[in-house]
């Protein structure tokens, strides 16, 4: 998952941003839209019937998605950034497992769900934090605060994604 996590990064260009939170966020919306997707981003008042889909994914159809977000006060960009991703690995990994075309994912389950949640971190982490791109930043700094505000994450990502490639940081 990985793998196929770093080839989005080249195809999409991504890489240590160095941009704020918000343009990096911008940038990941951007390429949801490209590839036929729509944020859905529900307030707080929303969520009592919607809660489910917070964080979520329902795929239509190869060119036809939608991720559900909560909006700009409950979530901010950096959460947002990597929910995005997530879903999208949702998208890119598991579309074509769906027997009828379609696919919700959620957080919720065991098992075989779990798996395909696992997959879809791991393939955010390396979309977000692509391994070259990762080794050169902790070349320069092995701070996990600074890398997380570099690539735009949450020091847990940065923390995360250093381990599965043995880059050392504090």
């Amino acid at each position: 998952m990985y793998e196929i996590g770093n080839d989005a990064a080249d195809l999409f260009g991504m890489g240590s941003s160095g941009m704020p939170p918000d343009e990096a966020l911008e940038q990941l919306e951007e390429i949801v839209a490209r590839l036929g997707g729509d944020i859905i981003r529900l307030g707080f008042a929303e969520l009592t019937a919607q809660e489910m889909r917070v964080g979520s994914i329902e795929i239509h159809s190869e060119e036809e998605f939608d991720i559900y977000l909560l909006d700009e006060v409950g979530m901010g960009p950096i959460a947002a950034r990597e929910t995005l991703a997530h879903e999208l690995g949702h998208y890119i990994l598991h579309h074509p497992l769906s027997d009828d075309g379609t696919l919700r994912a959620n957080h919720m389950g065991e098992g075989p769900s779990q798996q395909a949640e696992n997959e879809a971190t791991w393939f955010a982490e390396a979309l977000l934090l692509p391994d070259a791109a990762l080794r050169d930043a902790a070349q320069k700094t092995n701070a996990a605060k600074v890398l997380a505000r570099i690539f735009c994450v949450s020091e847990a990502t940065v923390r995360n994604r250093a381990r599965a490639l043995d880059v050392k940081v504090s």
